[in-house]
């Protein structure tokens, strides 16, 4: 089994679609595959010092990975991640 992501915004149409299956261990992992697959988001997920853009969100199981372990968060099967880009405005 691996576990479900889902893409929203900006990194569904970088990615062109809005759902992938991962078998990554880590968010850190799963992060690095998607640069990987697209280097065009090199810079967008995690920064020049190795930690997450602060201009997403992801969560895990519905909590955001900051309330986990960050980056080094455990992935396993049947987890549910969401890729969001932030959003603001007025």
């Amino acid at each position: 089994m691996a576990a479900k992501v889902k893409l929203f915004g900006k990194f569904q149409r970088m990615l062109n679609k809005t759902e992938l299956k991962t078998s990554a261990d880590t968010i850190e992992n799963l992060l690095e595959d998607l640069i990987e697959e697209n280097e065009d988001l090199e810079g967008k997920l995690i920064d020049d010092e190795g930690n997450l853009n602060q201009e997403i969100t992801i969560l895990l199981n519905g909590r955001e990975i900051e309330s986990h372990q960050g980056l080094k968060t455990k992935i396993k099967d049947e987890d549910s991640v969401m890729i969001l880009p932030l959003y603001v405005g007025g």
